[in-house]
């Protein structure tokens, strides 16, 4: 929760990959002015790179943009986050909170405890209650966080920097930002995000012009399939885009993609980066300083970001009161005492106690090793049976095709086993094969379902299965949508003898 403080100016940073923007807010009177103070081009990856080594960086680049050490506010973008819409039944908020996290378990491809929650919740016109449930890998904010104080800076909140561009309240509305990086989507409905999502429609040979092109029919094929999955309800409420470009993209390029997105039925609206904000610019600003101003504008004015990743801190006074108490103190000291003791105790029974069992011991061994000797003798006659955990075999391998970067997941994996029957012995007879014989390993055939990024991830998958010595027939079952793209597929495992 951000809270308003006596501060009249605030720091606010946009990421987009590695390029950074920099926009200093300061409060004059009743109005907010916006400076943009930075514009870069990090050497070092933010969420790779030494916490250190990348904060020098940011900080040298700080300095040179005569900005010194102070709170900000970061917005980031689309691409980093993973996002999920979910229909509520009616629930008490503490059911809610477990069918949310439930949810994202199954639908994100990382565990709940490895991310980072925030989720928008809203109610469509025919009157079902939705959230937007979006997820940032917890590592990735981790060393966000590490670098930015690294850099002397201390960060109060990390959001998305499309959704601070929008005032709470807003009306359903679709706001297409163009980025360098990406093209980044935002369905609004009820005052929060119904559909947050980024795709990259670039075109283009010469690399210093690639990232202003786009691709006005891929990026309105990409806008119709995505607008297909809201509700009738929604559906029928939106009746504006908002289009913001980059001010350096081509005019004529900008015209060609509002011919494109004609067909969606929607009153097509231009606007330059931040000019739907009640800002005063000094400076044109680009999509990235407008972002960044937007953010550190909602936290001067003491209202929270629609979604915040960064978790709640406890103060330093509180976290001072909680670890001094010369009462407290003295207990824990006197507890400690009273463990140290029992422990040393604990310790001499101990003791006591393995030396009359290894009495005891050294009385029953010989008898041991007989019965030992007779258990081995049992073992080798008797019938056999596979210990080799064959199913633990099948998951590995299917596991060390997937990525490990999470761009394939998978939501359903079956494993049937079907054993394999007994070579016939010569003349037709079957012949019984010894107890102490190996029997052979049976088949199992296996179905997988789940989801990939793209198609060149998934292929990568099947290509790791057909090169795997044990995978046979293997069949594509389904390969339907594109981003996320959904599958299913199914082979056969032939055991370690097929390698």
């Amino acid at each position: 929760m951000i809270k308003r403080t006596g501060n009249q100016s605030m720091l606010g940073i946009a990421l987009e990959g590695r390029r950074l923007y920099a926009c200093v807010v300061r409060r004059r009177g009743g109005v907010l002015e916006a400076r943009p103070a930075l514009q870069a081009s990090l050497t070092l990856d933010p969420l790779a790179a030494a916490p250190e080594l990348a904060g020098r960086e940011l900080r040298s680049l700080l300095d040179r943009a005569g900005i010194g050490r102070r709170p900000c506010m970061v917005a980031v973008p689309v691409s980093w986050v993973f996002s999920l819409s979910l229909r509520l039944p009616e629930l008490t908020a503490e059911d809610e909170a477990s069918y949310i996290a439930l949810q994202a378990e199954r639908g994100f491809p990382h565990s709940v405890e490895d991310l980072n929650l925030a989720v928008a919740r809203w109610r469509e016109p025919e009157g079902g209650a939705r959230a937007t449930v979006l997820a940032m890998p917890r590592a990735r904010v981790e060393a966000l966080e590490a670098v930015l104080r690294a850099a002397g800076l201390k960060p109060l909140g990390i959001s998305l920097g499309l959704t601070a561009l929008l005032a709470p309240g807003w009306e359903p509305i679709a706001v297409l930002r163009l980025t360098r990086q990406a093209s980044e989507l935002l369905v609004g409905c009820d005052g929060a995000p119904a559909i947050v999502r980024s795709f990259d429609c670039r075109e283009g040979s010469d690399p210093l012009d690639r990232d202003l092109d786009r691709d006005p029919e891929a990026l309105a094929r990409e806008l119709r399939i995505t607008l297909a999955q809201l509700s009738p309800g929604v559906r029928l409420g939106l009746r504006e885009l908002l289009l913001v470009p980059e001010p350096a993209m081509n005019e004529e390029l900008v015209l060609d993609l509002c011919e494109a997105l004609g067909p969606l039925g929607l009153a097509i609206r231009v606007a330059r980066p931040g000019e739907q904000l009640e800002i005063q610019w000094n400076g044109a600003p680009t999509a990235g300083a407008a972002a960044a101003a937007a953010i550190a504008a909602g936290a001067l004015e003491g209202k929270p970001p629609t979604l915040q990743f960064l978790p709640p801190r406890e103060s330093r006074w509180r976290r001072l009161g909680r670890r001094v108490s010369a009462r407290r103190a003295l207990w824990a000291g006197g507890l400690g005492l009273v463990l140290a003791a029992a422990g040393l105790g604990a310790l001499g029974w101990q003791h006591q106690r393995l030396a009359r069992l290894e009495a005891r011991w050294a009385a029953i061994e010989p008898r041991v090793t007989r019965v030992e000797q007779t258990q081995e003798q049992i073992r080798r006659y008797r019938s056999w049976y596979d210990d080799t955990a064959p199913n633990l075999r099948i998951a590995l391998a299917l596991t060390e095709a997937f990525p490990e970067e999470g761009a394939v997941w998978a939501q359903q994996v079956s494993i049937k086993r079907r054993a394999r029957p007994p070579a016939p012995a010569p003349g037709g007879a079957r012949r019984r094969a010894p107890a102490a014989a190996v029997a052979p390993r049976g088949l199992a055939s296996i179905e997988c379902r789940g989801r990939a990024r793209s198609s060149a991830d998934w292929l990568e998958v099947l290509g790791t299965l057909r090169a795997d010595a044990t995978v046979a027939d293997l069949q594509i079952m389904q390969a339907l949508g594109e981003a996320p793209l959904q599958f299913q597929f199914s082979y056969a495992w032939k055991g370690e003898e097929g390698r």
